[in-house]
């Protein structure tokens, strides 16, 4: 099959499904119940941060720990704000990385090292709780579970990618997983997209085909123009 067929008719198909609203029924009959109101919210706004991310790293040039690690980021960041967020990550990645490099000069199995790391980072949760309302009026503790998973997580990718690459490379994935993280934050906490995907839920049968079309991008990425710019310069 073409590269292009399949996403032209994995869009047409969810053109043609837009017409039935599969969606909205469902999506209602869990609305009226309260304690599925944010898990509702939650599930409407998470396809449209994938399509966020795979338009920043197809088109842009953002590369991140995959998908799943700057989306549970953008929601742990939506969850307490954006710059809360994200100075809380970066004090959580100092606190716990010389404690995942120090497991990696021992011969453990990667569960391990990702079991001590996850309960180093529920211990600092513990002290944010005790300590950090003080400093921070706003944190509380339920806002902080998201976070200490997706710090799990990116951590050992971290240190992976610094052991398997290189130091410069490890950081160079982190710092544009953390600027994804905070611009997809910024879309998931979108009040009027949150409206309208409540109002037309069906919407989110044209997310997969638009993935695939940008993942049939293959021009010079964003970041890369910018980069050869002098060489277009002159070449111009």
């Amino acid at each position: 099959m073409h590269r292009t067929a399949l996403p032209l008719a994995a869009l047409a198909i969810a053109c043609a499904t837009l017409l039935h609203h599969p969606l909205c029924g469902a999506v209602e009959a869990l609305a009226a119940s309260a304690s599925h109101e944010r898990a509702v919210q939650s599930l409407l706004i998470m396809p449209m941060g994938v399509l966020g991310i795979v338009f920043l790293r197809a088109v842009v040039g953002l590369e991140t720990f995959g998908v799943f690690a700057p989306l549970i980021l953008a929601f742990a960041f939506a969850r307490v704000g954006p710059p809360l967020g994200a100075g809380l990550f970066l004090a959580m990645l100092l606190f716990a990385t010389p404690v995942r490099q120090l497991l990696e000069r021992v011969p453990f199995l990667s569960v391990a090292r990702t079991g001590v790391l996850v309960v180093s980072c529920a211990i600092l949760l513990l002290l944010l709780t005790a300590y950090g309302p003080a400093l921070i009026p706003d944190l509380g503790p339920a806002d902080m579970g998201l976070p200490i998973v997706a710090l799990a997580g990116m951590l050992d990718r971290f240190v992976t990618a610094q052991m398997d690459q290189s130091p410069g490379e490890a950081i160079r994935l982190s710092a544009y997983t953390l600027v994804t993280a905070f611009l997809i934050s910024l879309l998931v906490g979108w009040e009027r997209l949150h409206g309208a995907l409540r109002a037309e839920p069906d919407l989110l049968f044209l997310v997969p085909p638009l993935c695939l079309l940008l993942g049939r991008f293959s021009g010079l990425r964003l970041l890369e123009l910018w980069r050869f710019r002098r060489i277009a310069a002159l070449r111009s």
